[in-house]
């Protein structure tokens, strides 16, 4: 990733694979003075397995490498004074296993690859859309979603740069994958209710306010978008009633002098009839 933006990294001998395979044969040698390194060999292992169990993320093991860059420097001693010595046969296990270490180092795990790189693309995409450029938002959540069909956060992304490039039809695509990805999440139903009242599918937007208000029954968002579907079946009574739960939810939230407007002209209209 970092190879985007600095080519200091194309050109650096010094990289984590060249240090750790080094460091891991050194290891290996240097074990019958294992008393007198004890520290060194102790930090390497305890620091490994508190990242293993934790966060395996690249930068967590940048702290290990000063440790590791002695042990490589003492490899690198240790082939040195063979080969002043003329003593090549003990050279070959010693490559055999640097090689055998720089396969387990330098190996990629696909899975692990790929998301990575959603999450690279999905926040660069999210970077975007936090600056309004919305052209380049929707460009990194797509190959985020490339990367990761099943990718509950580059859908909603989609789903929400969608909305506001006033494309609901495609809004509405986007926030459904998103709910499929994660049936859980309230504000994926809330968000993908709204796309349907865009489109003027109002029985679709309150099936996914309800579902909403069933996975979080608290928030007054879903309440809103009840009324705004129920205004556009026109059926203002069950509008008025659920902008009311809204506003007792609410009563100084974005929606709630428009929710008060409607409410007065609903009731307006009916004492005129």
């Amino acid at each position: 990733y970092y190879r985007r933006f600095s080519h200091i990294v194309d050109y650096s001998p010094a990289n984590f694979l060249f240090i750790a395979s080094l460091g891991l044969l050194g290891m290996v040698l240097s074990i019958r003075r294992w008393k007198g390194l004890s520290l060194l060999y102790i930090f390497i292992i305890s620091y490994s397995i508190s990242i293993i169990i934790f966060f395996v993320i690249s930068r967590y093991r940048l702290p290990m490498t000063p440790i590791l860059s002695i042990f490589a420097a003492s490899a690198l001693y240790w082939f040195w004074m063979k080969i002043s010595e003329k003593r090549y046969l003990p050279l070959l296990p010693s490559i055999a296993l640097l090689a055998l270490f720089t396969v387990l180092v330098g190996k990629d795990i696909p899975w692990l690859t790929d998301l990575n790189r959603h999450e690279v693309l999905y926040r660069e995409g999210f970077d975007f859309e936090t600056k309004g450029d919305y052209d380049r938002a929707e460009t990194k959540y797509m190959e985020a979603a490339r990367v990761s069909p099943q990718s509950y956060a580059a859908h909603f992304g989609l789903g929400e740069v969608y909305t506001i490039k006033k494309r609901p039809h495609a809004a509405v695509n986007e926030y459904r994958l998103a709910v499929q990805a994660m049936p859980m999440s309230a504000l994926a139903h809330f968000k993908l209710g709204m796309a349907y009242i865009d489109t003027g599918s109002s029985d679709e937007a309150i099936r996914e306010f309800q579902a909403s208000i069933e996975l979080v029954s608290g928030q007054p968002q879903s309440y809103y978008g009840l009324g705004a579907a129920f205004e556009k079946k026109g059926m203002p009574d069950e509008a008025v009633r659920y902008w009311e739960e809204y506003l007792r939810r609410d009563s100084e939230g974005e929606w709630s002098s428009l929710v008060r407007s409607r409410i007065e002209a609903i009731r307006g209209k009916a004492a005129k009839q």
